[in-house]
């Protein structure tokens, strides 16, 4: 009976070992799963797809789409990441695959520089934050990240301004808000960026647009007389300032 019990064992081992190694060979690459057809990504039988998807801004032809294990069946075994397809590539050579953290799951939005060469990736964080992930298009390196708000503006092929979340600024916990700062991309910056416009414990300041005529970023300012008022929208103050785009450092 023992022999027997140790045979069976023996077996079941056998299978489950077999099971893994047959499962981790099936691991494909994201493109022999998930292709775009000149209209949308669908999954090589044609069937239709689950993830976040979209064009990639400033980028004609390039589109982008969120290869998650787990959320999405068809991507089981796979790694996280971003999936790119370029209609303008050469033959062979038309998807790239950038890998992700788990932080990044949610992505939002990929955009390109105006000049190609640096790509930015905002995912949702949560409900008060985005992350704002910068590449280098040749390399696919991790230039910077940041916490932020809303959309961002090259105002350059290099610099673009945005909202950041200002985490160094404390608000009330029932205000259920962080602080905010215009800033600008500044690769010279040892943090990556530069404020123009820094919130205090009564002003935050949020990234509306830029007038490239002008030369100017276009700022909302939401205030208080009292730190203690962000807990009350209805003691909150909002007026409209520019800055001017300041040189690069």
């Amino acid at each position: 009976m023992k022999r027997l019990y140790a045979f069976l064992l023996t077996v079941a081992f056998a299978a489950i070992a077999l099971t893994g190694t047959s499962f981790a060979a099936e691991a494909k690459n994201p493109e022999e799963v998930f292709i775009f057809n000149g209209e949308d990504w669908v999954l090589q039988s044609g069937a239709e797809t689950e993830g976040e998807r979209g064009a990639v801004v400033a980028a004609e032809g390039v589109w982008w789409y969120a290869v998650n294990p787990e959320t999405e069946a068809a991507a089981k075994g796979l790694e996280r990441g971003i999936l790119l397809y370029d209609a303008n590539a050469e033959s062979g050579k038309a998807y790239t695959f950038l890998p992700t953290t788990e932080e990044q799951a949610r992505v939002e939005l990929v955009m390109f520089s105006p000049d190609k060469k640096r790509m930015v990736v905002r995912c949702n964080l949560n409900r008060f934050a985005s992350g704002l992930y910068v590449y280098d298009v040749a390399t696919l390196e991790l230039e910077n990240s940041f916490w932020s708000r809303g959309d961002i503006w090259f105002v350059s092929n290099v610099r673009f301004v945005f909202t950041l979340v200002d985490t160094k600024v404390k608000r009330p916990e029932t205000a259920a808000m962080w602080a905010t700062s215009a800033a600008i991309y500044e690769i010279a910056d040892k943090k990556g960026y530069v404020v123009l416009k820094g919130a205090s414990a009564t002003e935050s300041f949020t990234v509306t647009g830029v007038d490239q005529d002008q030369n100017l970023v276009n700022i909302l300012v939401t205030s208080v007389k009292s730190a203690k008022d962000w807990e009350d929208i209805e003691k909150q103050q909002e007026s409209e300032i520019t800055v001017e785009v300041p040189a690069a450092g």
